[in-house]
């Protein structure tokens, strides 16, 4: 029995060792790696590291990997590795350190698989690095300058309880820009996402008739509530309050008329800014029914009804989430000029149909227009307009 127990263990130690492997270092490619076989530990044999371990030592440090008569900020000259006993274990290894400089020998008992988590730092590896890392630039076509790292520093970080870490120090000279980070990669992008964040923003600029697009049913008016634009409309039967939102219309519908009203909403139809077009479904109705027909709404004199509006071309069920989900009605990509979508609303009275064309402009509105290039393909605007909440 207790051999089979072995054999099932052993069979399975490649796996844990293998899951341990792909964790990410503390000093990322200047840190130890865990390996998923021991041979491969041989290729830190010779490399100067530095002790950087944190301030006070951390649970790891001090019961783990007992690294206290190690000098902080001290360098040392990796010896050999070995595995428990001689024995090739992934588990178990010992490694046997030299001050550089000195006779002193340390030795490290410790697991193999938690080699990512050792605080020790590569730093020959990073000295031969640093030239080429200085002067390193981080372009995006959309925004002005470059971000380019003007130094790299091993030296206490303003964050987190290590003695020392690499630190880069960047700069955008023409955005006047700079800052110190660890992790210049993802600080980096960051900054590029927030150059060019922003939001689209739909505009109401028409009610027309199909067979009319000149010819306007009245006039179309702004109102502001909470911080919130939306649109007015009316005319001799209907006023309506709209805006559209990231992924659907939201809206209140207002029957002047003397007599019942319906919306079709089997009729109803969404353009989207590339021309093509697409049923809509409104509040109630289950996204795995948005094919179905839906009973037309009916909304008596004097009545309203609020609802929503929303194309069911972006309604989609996601096998990652695990959930349905509403995408966007505005462009995938920030792109240039002023596109349009459309929402036709079909209101009967007795037994004529008006079709309600609303007619959105759609344009870009930059979080940080002065920071955008001039060639980059974004809408520079001056600012956001006032009293508008992006969606």
């Amino acid at each position: 029995m207790k051999k089979i127990f072995f054999i099932f263990f052993m069979a399975f130690v490649p796996l844990f060792a293998l899951a341990d492997s792909s964790k990410e270092p503390i000093f990322g490619k200047y840190g130890f790696q865990s390996q998923v076989y021991f041979e491969r530990f041989q290729k830190y044999v010779g490399k100067t590291v530095v002790y950087l371990p944190c301030q006070p030592l951390s649970y790891l440090e001090s019961n783990v990997f007992k690294t206290e008569k190690f000098v902080p900020g001290a360098e040392y000259v990796i010896l050999e590795i070995k595995p428990k006993s001689g024995e090739v274990s992934y588990e178990d290894i010992t490694i046997t350190f030299q001050e550089k400089g000195g006779k002193n020998k340390l030795k490290m008992k410790t697991f193999a698989h938690r080699a990512y988590q050792f605080p020790f730092f590569f730093i020959d590896d990073f000295n031969a690095d640093k030239p080429s890392l200085i002067g390193k630039e981080y372009k995006d076509p959309a925004v002005k300058g470059a971000y380019t790292i003007t130094d790299v520093k091993l030296e206490k970080p303003e964050t987190g309880d290590r003695i020392m870490e690499p630190v880069y120090y960047v700069s955008n000279p023409e955005l006047n820009i700079s800052f110190k980070t660890t992790n210049v990669e993802e600080m980096v992008k960051a900054c590029l996402n927030e150059d060019k964040s922003g939001a689209y923003h739909s505009t109401l600029v028409k009610v027309e008739k199909p067979e009319n697009a000149s010819e306007k049913y009245g006039e179309v008016k702004t109102i502001n509530e909470q911080g919130l634009t939306k649109y007015s409309f009316e005319d001799e039967l209907i006023s309506i309050i709209i805006f559209g939102g990231s992924t659907q219309f939201n809206f209140k519908l207002t029957n002047k008329s003397q007599n019942s009203i319906k919306l079709i909403w089997d009729d109803a139809v969404f353009v989207d800014y590339t021309g093509s077009t697409s049923k809509i479904m409104h509040a109630g109705i289950k996204y795995s029914q948005r094919e179905a027909s839906q009973p037309a709404s009916t909304i008596i004199r004097g009545a309203s009804l609020e609802d929503i509006a929303c194309p069911i071309c972006n309604v989609r069920y996601s096998d990652v989430l695990h959930e349905w989900i509403t995408d966007s009605m505005y462009p995938k990509h920030i792109s240039q000029g002023v596109k349009q979508i459309r929402l036709m609303l079909p209101i009967q009275i007795k037994d004529v149909v008006n079709e309600y064309v609303f007619v959105f402009d759609v344009e870009y509105i930059s979080n940080h227009p002065e920071r955008l290039s001039n060639d980059n393909g974004l809408m520079k605007i001056e600012g956001k307009p006032s009293g508008v909440k992006l969606p």
